[in-house]
């Protein structure tokens, strides 16, 4: 079987097979556990590659998954966006059934609420001295009106 399409919640196989990921997702909070399928793209893997349908699957402590058959396999990275008081836990499937579990890697966010009183304290100026304070690599999660999510990385 060769992979025919990834999306961002599944690896999807030209005969159907599919892996997915889930989590205890707790809906009231800003937390995201997932497997970044996105990584897979024909520049990066061979989707021509005929994979055995029984897969073999290993979970890679704090850092994600990897899958597999007669010695090819592919690495699947996991993240957790959160403020660090939530679980990091995800569940693998592969055609609906669990076939592995682990903890992913997380990466600290917070969101901050700003408002504008002066013209001179404009969005640009408020992220500068926001990273000239914390001095560590961060990632722009999300950006609204007034709220940005910044996570380190």
């Amino acid at each position: 079987m060769k992979i025919a399409k990834v999306t961002d919640e599944a690896i999807i196989f030209d005969n159907g097979n599919k892996i997915t990921y889930d989590w205890n997702e707790d809906r009231c909070c800003d937390v995201r556990n997932y497997a970044d399928f996105s990584i897979l793209d024909r520049r990066t893997i061979n989707y021509d590659y005929d994979f055995d349908t029984n897969l073999k699957f290993k979970f890679v402590k704090e850092a994600g998954f990897k899958f597999g058959s007669d010695g090819h396999w592919i690495f699947i990275p996991c993240y957790s966006y959160q403020n660090g008081f939530y679980t990091t836990y995800i569940e693998i499937y592969y055609n609906g059934k669990q076939v592995l579990s682990g903890s992913c890697p997380m990466k600290w966010c917070i969101s901050i609420t700003f408002f504008i009183f002066k013209k001179e304290f404009s969005f640009l100026n408020i992220l500068k001295a926001f990273f000239k304070i914390f001095k560590r690599k961060w990632l722009i999660k999300e950006i609204t009106l007034n709220i940005i999510t910044i996570c380190f990385v």
